[in-house]
């Protein structure tokens, strides 16, 4: 890499860049206005103080503009969804002000994300948990209140007049296969129906990732280091090459190093960030915590992993034993704190299936940093946990974040009905980046011959940080 050896050859004024420091380095707003279809505050029957210009929404910047500003199914009929163009690098967290327009409990909307190398991620917003009416009404009135949160209230003045509103955000965790890529657009799904069930966005914010390209110097943070470097390649061209001298300083990758690229770097100033991450995995011991042998439950199906094996990607370490926990064994609500004191961990990959099984939330997994950090994330029978045999109970998932690993036949009673095993994968916020996520609380709050869940393997994947 050059070195820039004199301060009076930068003929990039410092003022200008000291300028450009404005905002939150990790937060960007996306522009609504190209796919708007609807003034979001018409929506809110005369309701004072709606949120607009530039606001701050439960610690998130949102730009709400005047005139047309969201987003609404409802002028569709079917399945009606919009691409809403991003064009950011390096997006860790998304979050959208999302509500609806009647709305059912159960999936009709639906969030996809994707990245310019092939990076995909889908969540569906599940009525009574992610999403819920705009108005205090008749139709679905709850949230989870930790990925979805109220970050406005007000009272109804024309119709429904003096019923209570509100606007709800919600943050959306990308995976780590998004480190590096563009995410290029997000599409919004909704296929609800008139009296039903309609979503609409009233804003989106994105967070972006630590500011890796920008760490020239590589040192541990953003300053006069990288900026030297930067300005030795000031206004150069032909930069699209990895054997140019200007192409690392090229941070937009337009061929040429200028006021676009100083922008970026001046977004990630005094940013405190490694050069890369590699994401390492680390099987979490169940055995202290084991209540049962998971492949009793199985019927004598063969082949059931055990051991040191890779299930969808991820290596897990089942060992012989007791290797795994049952709620069925506890009555009510029961629950197990499961050890984990990793530091760093931004995925968890769990192999949970039920027993029985019904539609909706009966099982949660909560998540605990050691300096506060705090995620919940409540498993969905039907789409992230299902039944363990393919019988007369929950059959499906939404092969995005909960995938089938493992396969089989049972043998014993019943004999000869399939068998699975599913993997779960739960993505961290960024807050515990840095801190020790000491454990994870699995709670169920099923019963005999409805929903019991059950646990066969943990494992984690902890960021490791190259300077």
């Amino acid at each position: 890499m050059r070195t820039v050896t004199s301060m009076s050859t930068y003929l990039i004024p410092y003022a200008l860049l000291t300028s450009l420091v404005c905002a939150d380095p990790h937060y960007h707003c996306v522009d609504l206005t190209g796919i708007a279809n609807l003034h979001y505050q018409d929506y809110y029957a005369g309701a004072e103080n709606l949120p607009t210009g530039d606001i701050d929404l439960g610690g998130v910047p949102f730009c709400i503009p005047d005139g047309s500003n969201g987003w609404t199914s409802s002028q569709g009929s079917g399945t009606v969804f919009v691409d809403i163009p991003v064009n950011l690098m390096n997006i860790r967290e998304v979050h959208t002000l999302i509500n609806t327009s009647w709305g059912e409990v159960g999936p009709y909307t639906k969030l996809e994300f994707y990245g310019d190398q092939g990076a995909y991620y889908a969540k569906n917003l599940y009525g009574n948990s992610d999403i819920r009416d705009w108005l205090n009404n008749v139709y679905i009135n709850s949230i989870n209140n930790t990925t979805t949160i109220n970050v406005w209230s007000g009272t109804a003045v024309t119709s429904q007049t003096g019923k209570a509103c509100r606007i709800d955000k919600q943050m959306i965790i990308l995976p780590a296969a998004f480190a590096n890529q563009i995410l290029t657009h997000v599409r919004l799904s909704d296929w609800g129906d008139t009296n039903l069930h309609r979503a609409f966005l009233s804003g989106m914010t994105v967070g972006q990732e630590p500011c890796i390209y920008c760490n020239l110097a590589l040192d541990d943070v953003i300053d006069f280091n990288d900026f030297a470097i930067f300005a030795g390649s000031w206004l150069e061209e032909n930069c699209a090459q990895p054997q140019d001298s200007c192409y690392l300083a090229d941070f937009d990758e337009d061929g040429t190093v200028g006021p676009l690229d100083l922008a970026t770097l001046a977004d990630c100033w005094l940013e405190t960030m490694p050069l890369w991450f590699e994401l390492q995995y680390h099987c979490v011991d169940l055995t202290g915590i084991a209540n049962f042998h998971y492949q009793n439950n199985y019927a004598g199906a063969e082949n059931l992993p055990t051991g040191d094996v890779e299930l969808g990607g991820v290596p897990f370490c089942i060992p012989e034993g007791n290797n795994g926990w049952n709620s069925s064994l506890g009555s009510g609500t029961f629950s197990v704190d499961i050890p984990v004191n990793l530091t760093s961990i931004r995925e968890v990959h769990t192999l949970i299936n039920t027993g029985w099984g019904q539609v909706g939330p009966y099982t949660k997994l909560e998540f605990y940093g050691d300096q506060g950090a705090y995620y919940a994330k409540d498993l969905y029978g039907n789409s992230d946990i299902r039944d363990w045999l393919n019988g007369g109970w929950i059959n499906s998932i939404n092969n995005t974040t909960t995938i089938n690993v493992w396969s089989g036949t049972t043998v014993t009673s019943p004999a000869g009905q399939a068998c699975r095993i599913d993997k779960q994968m739960i993505l961290l916020p960024i807050e515990f980046s840095g801190q020790i996520l000491t454990h994870v609380r699995m709670s169920d709050w099923g019963g005999a011959n409805l929903h019991r869940a059950f646990l066969s393997g943990m494992t984690v994947g902890q960021e490791l940080y190259t300077y």
